[in-house]
């Protein structure tokens, strides 16, 4: 990729293509699909394979990375997402929103997308959009009595 970028500067970058694939395995089997189709790319399928083949098992570990589930405040709401850099995120969301934000607790995880989950499934009935819930005091107690989950 990084070639034929350099030789080509309509082919888009590899920041650009790894965006719009999220993750080797997904890319490896787009790739595998597209070769499928084009019979004169066969030898590219068996490079693929070995990436798109235990993708699922590649999937688990990935989405068991440390990370971390915030709970931001604006206002009178709340907004619970995941991140991997919680300081990062937060100045990202700052930039992104012109609303006052504050951060009033971070947990530590090993497992993101199931914790951030978990936190929007008990306060389904809470929620206003997207990430963003009106939360009570009681709420958020219980929320911040969680360092690691």
């Amino acid at each position: 990729m990084r070639l034929k970028r350099r030789n080509d500067s309509a082919f888009p970058s590899e920041e650009c293509i790894r965006k719009r694939f999220d993750n080797k395995n997904t890319m490896a089997s787009r790739v595998m699909e597209f070769c499928d189709d084009n019979p004169e790319f066969s030898d590219v399928v068996e490079m693929c394979r070995p990436l798109a083949s235990n993708s699922s098992e590649r999937d688990e570990q990935n989405n068991l990375k440390k990370g971390h589930v915030y709970l931001l405040k604006h206002d009178r709401d709340y907004k619970i997402g995941h991140s991997f850099d919680a300081t990062q995120r937060y100045k990202q969301i700052r930039v992104q929103m012109p609303l006052e934000t504050e951060e009033i607790h971070v947990i530590e995880t090993d497992d993101c997308v199931g914790i951030e989950k978990y936190w929007h499934n008990r306060f389904e009935n809470k929620r206003l959009n997207g990430e963003w819930f009106r939360l009570s005091r009681s709420d958020v107690t219980a929320f911040k009595k969680r360092k690691f989950m």
